[in-house]
C-alpha cells in the first residue's frame, strides 16, 4: 500500500477520524481541510435526501478460511511440485511415442537406449534445468501447503493500516509525486538509486520442454541409427494418429491429470501437427548444444534413400538421380542436422569462408531444390523448348517435357485418394467424395483419432458402423518400381537449332511474391513443396541461393580455365 500523505502543518503520517465530528485530524491535531464525513442520521437532519455511506449486508455464508479451506484447489500441483508433474508426464508421453514408433517402423531395441540418453542430454541442456522431487512432499510431510511462488501476495497486510474502515482511501491519492520530492524522508527508494527490476523468464522455455520437443529427440535419435527418414515421416505419422501427439492428454492416466492445472494442460495439449522447420529448429539446436557441450557428434544424414525418394515423388528416374547427386556434390550440400557440424569448405585462400550461407535449412529442401536446377538445365522450365544435339546429352535419357509434366500431374491426382494424404489435415476432400471402402477405411481413422484405438469404448462403433473387413488398396508400391520407367527417352535433334540444356538459364528471385513463374516450373515446386510439407516461397528461395552458388561456381572454372589455357600457350612459347 502506497504511503499516506502528510500533514501540512507537522508533517505527521498518522490520522484518525473523530467520531463526534466527523472531521479527519492527525496525530497533533491538525484539522485536514476541506474534508468531513456525514452520517445517514446526521443528513436526514439536514434534510438530504441521500444517504452517505453504503448499505452492508451480511450474508450468513461462511468463509473459506473459516472452514479451514483455502481459495486454490488443494488437489492441483503447484509450483515445484508441478513443473516436476508436468516432466513426469511429458516423459511418459515421451516413452509412449518411442514403443509406438518402434511398432510403426520396426525399429531394433537399441532405438530406445539410444532416446533415453538424448533425452537426458535435453533435460540437461534446458535453459532451466527441471526441479527434483520436492523433498516434503515425499515423505508426506506439509501435503496440504502450497509452495512458496503460488502463495497469494494479498494476503501480507500491514498492521497499521487495518485498524481503518476504508475511509482514509483518499488519502493515498497523488502519494507517488510526494514521495518523489520527498525521497529523504519516505521509505522507498531515492532519486538516484536504481529501481529493482524482477528477474524475467527465458521466452523460449516454453518451446524447449513442449511436446515438440520430444519428436526432436526422436529425429535426432534416427539419425544416430543413419535410419533414412524426414521431417515429414514424423508429421504423417502424427496426422494418422499412429504417433501419440495431438491430444496426449487422454493417454494420461486420471491420477495424474487430477493434479494438473489448467496451464499445464494446455502445455501438453497439441492440437494440430508442427511444422517441418519448427522440428529443424529444435533439431539443429539440440544436435548444436550435444556437441558443444558433451562433444556428442551426430553423424551424417543417409542421403541416398532419402535423394531417391525426392527423385520419385517428382518422377525422375536414375539418370536425374546421377544429375542431382553430382549438383549436389558440386554445390557442398550439407548433410548434417546442422551445418555447424558438417565438414568445412576447402579454403584456397585466407578470405575464403569456412562454411556457406544460408545452409540452415533441412536437408530434403535442398534435396528438392537441386533436383529442380537439375530439371531447369535440362528443359529450362521457362516456356521455351530446349533442343539436345549432341548424342551424348545425359537429358536424352529422360522424357520429353509434355509427356514428362504429364506424368507428374498424374502422380499429384493419385496422390490425393492415398490414406495418408486423405487423412492429412491439408486434404480438401469431403465425405460425400468417399466411397464404400473408403468410407469404411475413414470410420477406422475417427475410432483411433476420438478413443485412442485401444477400445472402443461400449462398443459404440461396433455397433452402429460394422465393418466387414474390406481390404484397402492403395496405389501400387513406387518403392519398387522406377518412375518414368515405361515412357521412352527424348531423341537428338539433327538440325541443333535452337537453345540448348544449360543455355539461357533463368533464376527466379525467391523473395518477389508478385512474380511469375512458367506453369511446368510451378507444378514442380507445388509437388516438391506438399512432398516435404514446407511452403513453395520456401523452395523458391533455396533454390534461388543454390543458382547463385552455381553460377559463381562455374565463373571460377571457367577463370582457372582461361589461366590454365594462357599458361600452356606462355609455357610453349
Amino acid at each position: 500500500m502506497a504511503p499516506r500523505r502528510r500533514c501540512p502543518v507537522c508533517r505527521s503520517r498518522q490520522w484518525h477520524k473523530e467520531p463526534s465530528s466527523g472531521l479527519i485530524a492527525c496525530s497533533e491535531g491538525h484539522i485536514l481541510q476541506n474534508y468531513r464525513n456525514e452520517t445517514t442520521t446526521e443528513a436526514e437532519d439536514l434534510g438530504g435526501a441521500h444517504a452517505m455511506l453504503k448499505r452492508t449486508i451480511k450474508s450468513g455464508r461462511k468463509k473459506a478460511e473459516d472452514l479451514g479451506l483455502g481459495r486454490a484447489n488443494p488437489q492441483l500441483y503447484h509450483g515445484a511440485r508441478g513443473t516436476y508433474l508436468y516432466y513426469q508426464c511429458l516423459q511418459l508421453i515421451f516413452r509412449k511415442q518411442i514403443a509406438a514408433l518402434t511398432k510403426l517402423w520396426n525399429l531394433p531395441s537399441e532405438f530406445e537406449l539410444i532416446c533415453r540418453d538424448i533425452w537426458a542430454l535435453n533435460l540437461t541442456l534446458l535453459p532451466e534445468h527441471p526441479p527434483p522431487e520436492p523433498y516434503h512432499y515425499v515423505h508426506g510431510e506439509n501435503a496440504g501447503s502450497q509452495d512458496d511462488d503460488d502463495q497469494d501476495p494479498s494476503s501480507d497486510v500491514n498492521d497499521e493500516d487495518g485498524d481503518e474502515d476504508g475511509i482514509l482511501a483518499t488519502l493515498q491519492a497523488d502519494t507517488s509525486s510526494e514521495s518523489e520530492l520527498e525521497g529523504e524522508d519516505g521509505d522507498g527508494l531515492g532519486r538516484g538509486e536504481p529501481k529493482q527490476t524482477r528477474k524475467k523468464r527465458s521466452p523460449d522455455l516454453n518451446k524447449y520442454r513442449s511436446v515438440t520437443t520430444t519428436i526432436a529427440v526422436l529425429m535426432l535419435a534416427c539419425w544416430t541409427m543413419r535410419v533414412p527418414v524426414m521431417f515429414r515421416d514424423f508429421i504423417s505419422a502424427i496426422e494418422a494418429y499412429d504417433l501419440p501427439y495431438l491430444d496426449p492428454v487422454r493417454l494420461l492416466p486420471p491420477t495424474m491429470v487430477a493434479h494438473l492445472t489448467k496451464a499445464k494442460i494446455q502445455s501438453l495439449s497439441m492440437q494440430r501437427p508442427p511444422r517441418t522447420l519448427t522440428l529443424h529448429n529444435l533439431t539443429s539446436r539440440l544436435a548444436k548444444k550435444m556437441h558443444a557441450s558433451f562433444d556428442v557428434f551426430t553423424p551424417e544424414l543417409n542421403a541416398a534413400p532419402l535423394l531417391w525418394r525426392v527423385i520419385r515423388v517428382l518422377g525422375g528416374n536414375p539418370t536425374l538421380y546421377q544429375l542431382t547427386k553430382q549438383l549436389a556434390c558440386i554445390l557442398s550440400l550439407p548433410l548434417s542436422v546442422s551445418y555447424m557440424l558438417a565438414p568445412g569448405l576447402e579454403r584456397l585462400k585466407a578470405s575464403d569462408p569456412e562454411h556457406h550461407v544460408y545452409d540452415h535449412v533441412p536437408v530434403e529442401v535442398g534435396f528438392v531444390a537441386v533436383t529442380i536446377i537439375a530439371l531447369k538445365m535440362v528443359y529450362g522450365l521457362d516456356g521455351e523448348d530446349r533442343v539436345h544435339s549432341d548424342p551424348g546429352d545425359p537429358g536424352l535419357s529422360l522424357p520429353a517435357i509434355d509427356e514428362y509434366l504429364e506424368y507428374v500431374g498424374r502422380l499429384s491426382e493419385k496422390d490425393i485418394t492415398e490414406r495418408n494424404t486423405m487423412f492429412s489435415s491439408e486434404s480438401q476432400m469431403s465425405v460425400g467424395d468417399l466411397n464404400d471402402v473408403m468410407l469404411d477405411e475413414y470410420v477406422s481413422f475417427c475410432e483411433r483419432a476420438l478413443l485412442g484405438g485401444e477400445n472402443d469404448g461400449d462398443g459404440v462403433v461396433a455397433k452402429y458402423f460394422p465393418l466387414k473387413g474390406r481390404e484397402w488398396t492403395d496405389l501400387p508400391d513406387s518403392e519398387t518400381a522406377i518412375p518414368c520407367g515405361k515412357m521412352q527417352g527424348s531423341r537428338p535433334d539433327e538440325d541443333g537449332k535452337g537453345v540448348r540444356p544449360g543455355e539461357k538459364y533463368k533464376v527466379f528471385i525467391g523473395s518477389d511474391g508478385g512474380g511469375s513463374v512458367a506453369a511446368g516450373l510451378e507444378t514442380l515446386v507445388r509437388r516438391g513443396a506438399g512432398y516435404i510439407k514446407v511452403s513453395e516461397e520456401d523452395i523458391f528461395s533455396v533454390t534461388e541461393r543454390c543458382e547463385r552458388r552455381l553460377l559463381s561456381w562455374w565463373k571460377k572454372q571457367r577463370k582457372n580455365t582461361r589461366n590454365r589455357k594462357q599458361s600452356q600457350i606462355r609455357t610453349k612459347h
